[in-house]
C-alpha cells in the first residue's frame, strides 16, 4: 500500500474527523490510522472482505432529457468549486468545465450537446 498525503484532506473533506493523532505519528502512523478507517467501514458493509474505500450506496438514475445531462455536467463542474479548490470550476485542472468554456483541457472529451 501507498501512502498518499493527500487523501488524508480528502477525507477531511468528506467530513471524516480523526478524534486523536494516530499512533506513532508521521507517515506510518497515519497509514495505520487509514487502514483502521478503511477496515472500518469495510466491517460495516457485507460486500466487502477486509477494506471499503469508496461508498456503495448510489442509485443510478437514466439521464432521458438533455436538461438531465446538463443539470449533473453543472453539477460535476460545480464539485471542486465546493469543496474550496478553486473558485471556477474551469480552473480546476481536473475539469471538462475547461473545455466547455473554450479552454484545452487536460484530456479531450466528447461535449454533451
Amino acid at each position: 500500500m501507498y501512502y498518499c498525503k493527500h487523501l488524508a484532506d480528502v477525507l477531511l473533506i468528506k467530513g471524516y474527523r480523526r478524534t486523536s493523532a494516530p499512533a506513532g505519528g508521521g507517515v506510518a502512523g497515519r497509514r495505520e490510522w487509514l487502514l483502521w478507517m478503511f477496515g472500518r467501514a469495510g466491517k460495516r458493509n457485507s460486500n466487502n472482505e477486509v477494506y471499503q474505500f469508496w461508498q456503495q450506496n448510489n442509485h443510478p438514475m437514466e439521464l432521458v432529457t438533455i436538461e438531465m445531462v446538463e443539470q449533473r455536467l453543472n453539477y460535476l463542474h460545480q464539485n471542486p468549486v465546493e469543496a474550496g479548490f478553486v473558485a471556477n470550476g474551469k480552473d480546476y485542472w481536473y475539469s471538462s468545465a475547461r473545455d466547455y468554456e473554450g479552454e484545452v483541457g487536460l484530456l479531450p472529451i466528447l461535449f454533451v450537446s
